[in-house]
């Protein structure tokens, strides 16, 4: 018998590298995406919510995508249009996807955690790690209900 789909937590700020790894996760049989969490990174947070919805869209699935940290939590931002254009995805426009989900980042990451089935929820960082520490730095407790953080 196959082993059940893995259940993870996508956090992103989707440039180009994102969009291929969010493509290669909700692609993949093995995983389950529980939702996707978007702060501002390779571009604004404008830009990267926009795409993180769009790339979801695309996929046809079903996922919440929930907007979180503008910045970083020490610093300011800098977004690196140089490498991935203005827009994050090199210029490519992408159509509008489904509409982000209410909410706060670290408030969803939170709730995922609390509702994780004794085995945990993966967490998965793909960029600025700000979203992950201001869910766990307000609640500690919750990185018990954690199986495994990949980044």
């Amino acid at each position: 018998m196959a082993n059940p789909p893995k259940p993870i937590l996508i956090d992103c700020d989707p440039g180009t590298d994102d969009a291929i790894a969010l493509f290669l996760a909700l692609g993949n049989p093995a995983l389950d995406v529980r939702a996707v969490t978007v702060a501002g990174g390779n571009v604004g947070l404008h830009h990267t919510l926009r795409n993180a919805r769009a790339l979801v869209g695309l996929t046809g699935r079903e996922i919440p995508v929930i907007a979180g940290a503008d910045r970083p939590l020490l610093g300011s931002f800098t977004s690196e249009t140089r490498v991935h254009g203005e827009n994050g995805i090199g210029g490519v426009q992408l159509p509008d996807g489904p509409p982000a989900t209410p909410g706060i980042a670290a408030d969803a990451i939170r709730a995922a955690l609390r509702a994780a089935s004794p085995a945990g929820l993966t967490l998965v960082g793909l960029g600025p790690a700000t979203n992950l520490a201001l869910a766990l730095a307000t609640e500690p407790a919750l990185a018990a209900n954690i199986a495994e953080i990949v980044l």
